[in-house]
């Protein structure tokens, strides 16, 4: 009974309709015949990020190597190269340094402040010479490089001069003085056989005058030794207990010797 039904409805149903539904159930044989998907397993996530870990570890070690090795063979390059020239002009540096003379005192060692170099010996350098002169009287004096004029006081109604020469302008503990004042008059110096110093085939002497403390420079004229330079005055101030007092003296002296006088 139900087949023939069955068979009544595919008569009543179209030629199309039967052709899908034989389509239809084709499909749905393939689609139940194929293999249902597999589910991702944890582990396997696990070990793919374990690989992708090893190959960057490994490309940072290979990274380090190059590293390294770039830096050592720079350096080796660098050290044993570059040296070379380096050492060379050091050498020749020392070799001018060595080679060279000095002609004049340095100005930035504070030549004012009394600063003589000394040389590997202990012995003071050569130093050059200033010079001063004033062209109004026609006073003119040489005196050492690293010394300075203290001060200069003229005064040309009067015709008078005050002059300090000092080894350094603050505190000196040198001054050579020299004075042409308005009214003058030649005392006569008088002196033992031991408190004198001839300067220079005794046309001049020295002596200290132990009341004032100064030393007194006199020139020998027809009369003997007077105080006055013809024209001017000279005295020494100067500590005599410092232990280089030859030598300051020395220097006063040859200030002293460069004197020179033109009558204007």
């Amino acid at each position: 009974m139900i087949d023939k039904f069955e068979e009544l409805r595919k008569q009543q149903e179209s030629p199309e309709e039967v052709e899908y539904t034989e389509e239809k159930k084709k499909i749905e044989k393939e689609l139940s015949n194929l293999p249902e998907d597999e589910p991702v397993k944890p582990m396997d996530n696990a070990l793919k990020r374990a690989n992708i870990l090893n190959i960057i570890l490994l490309v940072m070690v290979f990274m380090m190597i190059g590293l390294f090795a770039y830096l050592y063979f720079t350096d080796r390059i660098v050290m044993g190269k570059d040296s070379l020239p380096l050492d060379s002009e050091v050498a020749q540096d020392s070799e001018l340094t060595e080679g060279d003379t000095e002609e004049e005192i340095v100005e930035d060692k504070d030549v004012e402040k009394g600063y003589v170099p000394e040389d590997s010996e202990g012995e003071s350098e050569v130093v050059t010479s200033k010079e001063y002169f004033n062209n109004s009287i026609g006073v003119k004096f040489t005196y050492p490089s690293n010394w300075v004029v203290l001060s200069e006081e003229y005064d040309e109604s009067m015709m008078t001069l005050s002059l300090k020469l000092a080894d350094k302008m603050i505190e000196p503990q040198a001054v050579f003085q020299y004075s042409i004042p308005a009214v003058f008059s030649s005392e006569v110096c008088n002196y033992t056989n031991t408190d004198y110093i001839d300067l220079e085939n005794g046309e001049y002497r020295r002596s200290l005058d132990e009341v004032a403390n100064i030393y007194v420079v006199c020139k020998s004229d027809s009369t003997g030794y007077t105080e006055w330079m013809d024209p001017g005055k000279i005295t020494y101030v100067v500590d005599n207990q410092r232990a280089d007092l030859l030598d300051v003296l020395k220097t006063l002296d040859s200030i002293t010797l460069s004197f020179e006088y033109e009558a204007i």
